[in-house]
């Protein structure tokens, strides 16, 4: 089957494009020698800027790797500065310096000598803070040997030098200029230690024939010189530029000899090059027609695997669908799972090379007039011609077994899952809404078996998703929604609670949230949700200060499509609601999840979200809080005023599991961050967190999520049995 037959009139217009392309390179050509006059003018003075221009940018690149270096380093000073001493241990040191490359590190005191030491070049670190210090704080790095370069920050302590962290460098900062430099060959690159008299050789290539003594010339010129115009010295020019925060100086030294030669090369072979595709201009007018046809298939053809892609699989299979009056078709979706995860435990090569495979595997299984694409990333369609479910069944299920067999052998004990939706082709249905329906076959088949065909029961479940999506709009209008309460309590009594919302429909009765919440979120409608449980709740405060009684402080979650809509400016929204009904400030908290805030890690977008909420007066809470380096970072740059433990953390009864969950709790108690620990169930563990000093606990061992009436039963009961 012919894919395409653009083209046709190009014949037609033959003679206009050997016309107007004539034409155009004429006037090239004159342009091409008018410019080449001025350009020879200009040429010295042309090589002289970009010999001044690499200067800068190696100069700047080192200067860049100098203060990545120290701003890291920075940041564990200020992690040191918080944290207890027993804490820092050659262990921490030595995490710490493999996240930050360096080969070695050391933590000294002025008072009591070494804390901590780390690398084959950590006690040269030690004595070298330990003779002068001072000296090496006062510069960004400091140059040693032939190799290695030291970085050290002060650790202040209460207005006081408490330590001094430093890290020894050899890879980045002073070799990284020969791997990907703009440097021209013949070029020699030097690196002096003005104080040291150090002198690196970073770059010399073979043929700047860069004779000793000239050599020494050109540094000694170089000594007392700061950013300066470019130094000509016959055939030589020079540029010498000071590193910012060191006594270091980058020479850089160019040989000219043959610069005008080889721009007169490349001129005469662009004028060769010019003349070589006007003639096969010529000769390419006539394969034009050809290579229109070609275009068209490269359009309809999948880059990686070299088959159909999308397009040109629905038009392949059209054309068979029209071909074949019974339509005994089928369309197959067929989708790898955690495909990403693939990529990243393989590698990206190796992950494509597995899509390959994938694909040829099921181009072996199809018959004539039968056809099938890679659509996206990780999924494929086929378009089979058999009717019966149990024949396609079979076919996919020896389609699996095979692929995950030779995965097995090739990759020993990995192995691939698929989720696979099928949808029989009826005389009414269009292509490309076969195509949809067997998609949507694809997310019943995570909860069933191998394959999974778009049914009656399939169709009726996603009716009903439809037909809440519809009730929604008419529940929040009639106030059907409501918000229970889970109680959070702390060990002296005190008592908070954490919103959810429960759908109750006067027809419907209870729906659970498991069955509206993800078609809200694949709807957007959830925003509207969020921003109604919020002014629920603030109505439910507002009526507890109306009648005299002691509100109790409420948690309302904010999901990220909120976050997402209104940005830095969702804290307006809120303010709007809470301002309506005069809740006092610090009466609600508003609750977010850690995979939530920080998917692209844009810590400076939600710092400013977090300090707008506390503006208008709520309270941040961190739900799903993570235990890593990552996560308690957080804690010093975000101002938020709880952190939620989930209940993985102390589903281990283990003294290890008990000593992170207390260090965990300790450091947040030195930022004045409240911890709770939610989804406890046993009295046992309750015990254990109120020890190790978590200041609230939610689960089902005190409660599970209450009506607002059997909550402040709950409450009142729970208040009387402290007293």
């Amino acid at each position: 089957m012919e894919l395409g037959g653009a083209g046709d009139d190009i014949h037609m217009n033959d003679k206009n494009y050997i016309k107007m392309f004539c034409l155009s390179v004429l006037v090239i050509l004159l342009g091409f020698f008018v410019n080449s006059v001025f350009f020879l003018q200009k040429i010295n003075s042309a090589a002289e800027d970009s010999l001044l221009n690499s200067n800068r940018y190696l100069v700047s690149r080192i200067s860049v790797e100098i203060a990545g270096c120290n701003r890291q380093l920075g940041d564990f000073a200020d992690s040191l500065s918080r944290m207890p001493e027993f804490l820092l241990t050659d262990d921490l040191l030595k995490q710490k310096s493999e996240a930050l490359q360096f080969d070695s590190m050391a933590v000294v005191s002025p008072e009591s000598g070494t804390m901590a030491v780390y690398g084959p070049h950590g006690e040269t670190l030690v004595q070298m803070l330990s003779e002068d210090y001072q000296t090496i704080l006062e510069s960004d790095c400091t140059l040693y040997g032939e190799e290695q370069a030291v970085f050290a920050v002060p650790v202040i302590k209460d207005g006081k030098l408490a330590q001094i962290v430093a890290g020894a460098e050899s890879q980045s900062v002073l070799f990284a200029v020969n791997e990907s430099d703009p440097c021209e060959e013949k070029t020699a690159i030097i690196l002096k230690d003005t104080e040291t008299g150090i002198t690196l050789r970073l770059k010399q290539d073979d043929r700047a024939s860069i004779e000793e003594q000239r050599l020494s010339e050109f540094l000694h010129l170089a000594e007392n010189r700061g950013e300066s115009s470019v130094i000509r010295q016959g055939r030589f020019m020079m540029s010498t530029i000071p590193v910012n925060g060191t006594s270091w100086v980058q020479i850089m030294i160019r040989n000219m000899d043959d610069h005008i030669s080889q721009m007169s090369l490349h001129i005469s072979l662009y004028l060769l090059l010019l003349g070589a595709s006007l003639l096969l201009f010529c000769f390419s007018i006539r394969r034009m027609k050809r290579n229109m046809h070609r275009k068209e298939k490269m359009f309809l053809t999948d880059p990686l695997t070299g088959g159909l892609n999308r397009d040109g699989f629905l038009k392949m299979g059209t054309h068979y669908l029209e071909a074949n009056p019974r339509r005994a078709y089928a369309v197959i979706c067929l989708n790898i799972c955690n495909f990403r995860k693939i990529n990243k435990v393989w590698g990206e090569e190796e992950g494509n090379r597995t899509l390959i495979f994938v694909y040829q595997m099921c181009q072996q299984i199809l018959q004539r007039d039968e056809v099938m694409c890679r659509s996206s990333i990780d999924n494929f369609i086929l378009l089979l011609k058999e009717d019966p479910a149990n024949d396609i069944q079979i076919r996919i299920h020896q389609l699996i077994a095979q692929i995950r067999s030779d995965i097995h052998k090739k990759y020993h004990n990995e192995s691939l899952d698929f989720t696979i939706g099928c949808y029989q082709i009826g005389d009414k249905c269009d292509f490309p809404s076969a195509i949809s329906c067997a998609s949507l076959a694809t997310k019943e088949a995570k909860k069933k078996n191998l394959c999974s065909f778009y049914d009656q029961a399939l169709q009726q479940e996603l009716a009903h998703e439809a037909e809440l999506e519809v009730l929604f709009r008419d529940s929040i209008i009639n106030r059907d929604f409501k918000v229970f309460l889970q109680p959070k309590v702390g060990v002296e009594g005190s008592c908070q609670a954490e919103a959810l919302a429960r759908w109750i429909h006067p027809e419907k009765g209870m729906i659970y949230p498991y069955e509206f919440i993800p078609m809200l979120e694949r709807s957007g409608k959830i925003i509207q949700l969020d921003l109604y449980i919020f002014e629920e709740t603030c109505r439910l405060i507002s009526s507890w200060l109306q009648q005299g009684e002691t509100p109790t402080k409420i948690s309302v979650n904010m999901s990220r499509f909120t976050l997402l809509k209104f940005g830095t400016e969702v804290w307006k929204e809120y303010k709007k609601i809470k301002d309506i009904y005069q809740i006092p400030d610090h009466l609600i908290e508003i609750e977010v999840t850690e995979t939530t805030l920080f998917s692209g890690n844009q810590i400076e977008y939600i710092s400013q979200t977090v300090n707008n909420l506390h503006s208008c007066g709520l309270y941040v809470s961190l739900d799903d809080f993570g235990f890593g380096y990552s996560s308690l970072s957080l804690l010093r740059v975000l101002d938020v005023d709880t952190i939620k433990l989930d209940r993985s953390f102390f589903i281990d009864e283990n003294e290890k599991s008990r000593a992170l969950v207390a260090a965990l709790i300790q450091f947040a108690h030195q930022f004045e961050i409240c911890v709770v620990a939610e989804g406890v169930e046993e009295q046992r563990q309750a015990e254990i967190l109120y020890q190790i000093g978590c200041d609230l606990i939610q689960g089902y061992v005190y409660s599970p999520p209450l009506s607002v009436e059997d909550f402040i039963k709950w409450r009142d009961a729970h208040a009387k049995q402290k007293h």
